[in-house]
């Protein structure tokens, strides 16, 4: 009887992180969630540069946010006059 309802437990447990599954991942599709993701991977690679060990291998060396939105806009295929001004900023 112990394992039935073991097993009843974990598929709720399932069932009730699949809601916030895709609310995380919805969140991070939008323009601010997109941002806050690639600021904490280069907090990441920032952190990682800091603890760096010497013969380690090497951190992941990141752009800023805007310049590698300019970029990203560039593989994209969105061509504007604009980008080279983001990209000064």
């Amino acid at each position: 009887m112990k394992h039935i309802k073991i097993r009843s437990i974990a598929i709720r447990g399932a069932a009730m992180a699949w809601p916030l599954l895709l609310l995380t991942l919805a969140a991070c599709a939008t323009e601010g969630g997109q941002e806050a993701v690639y600021r904490g991977v280069q907090r990441s690679a920032e952190t990682c540069k800091a603890r760096q060990q010497p013969g380690a291998a090497p951190c992941a060396n990141l752009p800023g946010y805007a310049d590698y939105e300019v970029e990203r806009k560039r593989a994209r295929g969105v061509a504007s006059p604009s980008l080279a001004q983001e990209r000064v900023r």
